[in-house]
């Protein structure tokens, strides 16, 4: 195992901390919602956003966690296939996830650029709205990355 590959899984495993910590925090915050909307008869203006961050960047670092670890949805449409052919056919479908992720990276980055110039914040919270949209750049192309960095090893 080389030092590229150690880095690789440190930076996994503080990922899948970071969101379990995301995760842990939605549901303590929809827990407090409830408490709140049935048991005080109130809400909490600023939840709903902040939940929504959560969110988000829960789902896309784990979204990047599954693609390092090779478990995202696959569909096994052709089982016992020559080797050459079902190395061209592994090319082709990598080939087809990074022109998708390509296409969701560039309209990512757009997103975070218009709402920067477009000064935007969030409803509730003073904090710019580009905070939810940064982490999908750098997970699409961290996708991208283990796309082809996994699929060599496999």
């Amino acid at each position: 195992m080389n030092k590229l590959d150690i880095l690789e899984k440190k930076f996994i495993n503080v990922l899948t901390h970071i969101m379990t910590i995301f995760m842990i925090l939605s549901i303590a915050m929809i827990l407090l919602q409830v408490l709140t909307r049935f048991i005080f008869k109130t809400s909490i203006f600023w939840s709903q956003e902040v939940l929504m961050l959560f969110f988000v960047y829960s789902i896309l670092f784990g979204a990047v966690i599954l693609m390092y670890k090779q478990e995202h949805l696959q569909v096994d449409l052709f089982e016992k296939l020559p080797e050459k052919i079902d190395k061209l056919l592994n090319y082709f479908v990598k080939i087809i996830i990074t022109i998708v992720l390509l296409i969701l990276l560039y309209y990512s980055f757009l997103q975070v650029y218009l709402s920067i110039d477009a000064n935007q914040v969030m409803t509730s919270i003073p904090i710019g709205r580009w905070i939810m949209y940064i982490p999908m750049p750098i997970c699409f192309l961290l996708m991208i990355y283990f796309t082809w960095k996994t699929g060599e090893q496999s």
